[in-house]
């Protein structure tokens, strides 16, 4: 499969282009977009936290991190990273002799999109990202498996933006 402009999508070479440039990622993540995300480890029960975007600048974005409390508020700041839009970006290059990447739809809680899916391999551990084509920046659906077993999946459930 071939991403148009994927010389701006190439982090390094020997690597797969990622689904987003750094720009594009820059663009889709203003400030004040809030990502709600559900975590399921194996073995542990589901977390549901909220990452949002705040003080984005030509460079880069902060990430601020939060549980999602019961009564669907943000509980206290757990994290905040200061990140470059092309450090956010290498987040999604991986190495070409071990990865897929191709069109695929998903039937998701955000609806129906159109994805790109890379599927990383090392081993029987295969990494399966979901990337939706109209929302730059993280996969909204990881799943990792070892062997047959799923041993993380990780879900956007809401994916908004709320103008401080």
């Amino acid at each position: 499969m071939t991403i148009r402009g994927a010389d701006a999508h190439l982090v390094e070479p020997g690597h797969l282009p990622t689904p987003f440039t750094a720009e594009e990622i820059r663009r889709g993540c203003p400030d004040g977009r809030t990502i709600v995300l559900r975590v399921e480890p194996a073995g542990q029960p589901p977390q549901t936290r909220t990452v949002t975007f705040v003080g984005g600048d030509a460079r880069g974005t902060t990430q601020v991190r939060a549980p999602l409390g019961a009564d669907g508020r943000p509980g206290p700041e757990t994290g905040r990273d200061r990140s470059t839009w092309r450090s956010l970006q290498a987040h999604a290059s991986f190495p070409r002799e071990r990865s897929t990447v191709q069109r695929a739809r998903l039937d998701h809680p955000l609806g129906d999109l159109d994805c790109f899916r890379y599927t990383v391999s090392d081993g029987d551990a295969v990494d399966t990202y979901w990337f939706d084509r109209t929302r730059p920046g993280m996969p909204v659906l990881l799943e990792s498996r070892r062997g047959s077993e799923v041993v993380l999946r990780v879900t956007v459930v809401s994916d908004e933006v709320h103008p401080g």
